[in-house]
């Protein structure tokens, strides 16, 4: 590798790596956030009453759904809405769902595409870079002139 070349790919593998560890500290922090609401709320099975389409995202291609559903909680049958999720659900559909008991008419859906698809989505990359740089492509021996023994 000649000195020219050496300043960039340690500045390309230091972008890597940081682009790695961004992820992966977005992900981190999404995680927390899904094992906190599995803490702090209680699941419930519920059925689907009506999805409604409420919206796009900041891209055209991601549509966000209004879905009420019907669950059975503590103080009986319940009606809730899940305001923002990118999975349709049919009437009669069945889906778990968290929800605080002091705020019984607010849901989150609980599913995997629901709590874990996008975490798993920038992890997987995330963790792919940071493993590529730091055990696979740094540079960690010196170098030496191929006239060196």
């Amino acid at each position: 590798m000649s000195d020219r070349t050496r300043p960039l790919v340690i500045a390309a593998l230091t972008v890597l790596a940081g682009v790695g560890v961004l992820l992966l500290s977005f992900t981190i922090w999404l995680a927390a956030d899904n094992i906190a609401v599995m803490r702090t709320h209680e699941y419930a099975r519920a059925e689907a009453v009506r999805s409604e389409r409420s919206g796009y995202g900041s891209t055209a291609r991601v549509t966000y759904y209004a879905v009420v559903v019907r669950y059975n909680g503590p103080q009986g049958r319940r009606t809730a809405r899940i305001d923002r999720t990118t999975s349709h659900y049919e009437p009669g559909e069945v889906l778990g769902i968290y929800y605080k008991p002091e705020t019984p008419g607010k849901a989150i859906a609980g599913g995997f595409m629901s709590m874990w698809f996008i975490p798993t989505i920038l992890g997987i990359p995330g963790l792919a870079a940071v493993i590529a740089v730091f055990f696979g492509l740094w540079p960690i021996s010196p170098r030496r002139s191929p006239a060196s023994p």
